[in-house]
């Protein structure tokens, strides 16, 4: 586990509500987006463009460039739970260039984006209900960001609904069973969730999505492509 995200503790499931309820709004913090650039992203991406390799970003790469794009064609995708928008960078390093858009639970996170990267569009938005079309986007990626939310099992649908055609769960930690932490992350106490691997791959199949690929992230994690099929209740 990362340096930044500090004080572990397991919870019972008796506590599991409890503290969910107390760390709903952690990640709107207006100090979060800072201290996270200053102190992971900002040196991530420096090593990044220097070459060296990044867990995370080259586990997003890899899924990435395991979807079978047709050669010059240039997909929209949105990142949810985009923080600071540095993958915007990311899809684009290589032969695929992309119309990134950005969103985030926090209008802070947004503010930031916006000084860094104000190129991209960036909404705010709640993952729990994205508020985009169905099949806006032609795909969908998310970095570290469903297991924050105590309702993952809204999460994963609404990224599967507002995705046309492939999906990107990057740096999803694994443990034996389904286990609910409160830690603190930048200094602030907020919810982490540490899945069991069938049963959130049983929890993306219900969505409608199929995996194509997967792969290591670093830190007890992996990454997963999917290719969106029609679920029978969604068929014309």
């Amino acid at each position: 586990m990362s340096s930044i995200s500090t004080n572990y503790r397991e919870l019972a499931p008796e506590e599991i509500a409890t503290v969910a309820h107390e760390c709903a709004d952690a990640w709107k913090d207006p100090e979060i987006p800072r201290r996270q650039y200053e102190s992971v992203v900002q040196i991530e991406m420096a090593q990044f463009r220097s070459g060296v390799i990044v867990a995370p970003f080259a586990a997003m790469l890899r899924c990435w460039h395991a979807i079978p794009w047709a050669a010059g064609y240039k997909p929209t995708v949105l990142d949810v739970g985009a923080a600071s928008g540095a993958y915007c960078e990311i899809l684009n390093t290589g032969d695929i260039r992309t119309e990134y858009y950005g969103c985030d639970f926090s209008k802070h996170f947004r503010k930031l984006a916006a000084k860094l990267h104000p190129e991209i569009s960036y909404e705010v938005r709640d993952a729990r209900d994205l508020r985009y079309p169905s099949g806006s986007f032609d795909a969908v990626v998310s970095t570290a960001c469903i297991m924050h939310v105590l309702e993952y099992q809204q999460v994963i649908p609404q990224i599967a609904r507002v995705a046309d055609m492939f999906v990107v769960l990057n740096k999803t930690p694994l443990a034996e069973k389904t286990t609910y932490f409160r830690k603190e992350a930048y200094g602030v106490p907020c919810l982490e969730i540490h899945f069991n691997e069938s049963e959130f791959l049983g929890l993306c199949k219900d969505a409608g999505l199929d995996l194509i690929y997967s792969t290591e992230c670093g830190e007890g994690a992996r990454s997963y492509a999917f290719r969106k099929y029609q679920l029978p209740h969604q068929q014309v």
